[in-house]
């Protein structure tokens, strides 16, 4: 009888712990992925003129000419593909 509420005991403390972590962990994740949306968050969108994506071998060029998106001053951007 006591080896059984010794486990139940251990079950429960068990159980506390897991659900603890998982709200410790929830709280973090939402906590710094919304200060990162902040920081990356841009305070005067309508003077975005151009956006560069770079990787080791080549660049992305989005740049906004008389009204209309370009990649790579060459192409008209789809419209349809672009988000507010």
């Amino acid at each position: 009888m006591h080896q059984r509420k010794k486990n139940i005991r251990l079950r429960t403390v068990l159980i506390v712990l897991i659900l603890l972590t998982i709200a410790t962990t929830v709280v973090s994740y939402t906590d710094r992925h919304g200060e990162e949306r902040d920081s990356f968050a841009i305070a005067e969108i309508d003077q975005v003129n151009r956006i560069a994506i770079q990787s080791n071998d080549e660049t992305v060029e989005l740049s906004l000419v008389a009204g209309q998106w370009k990649v790579n001053n060459k192409h008209s951007a789809d419209l349809a593909r672009i988000n507010d």
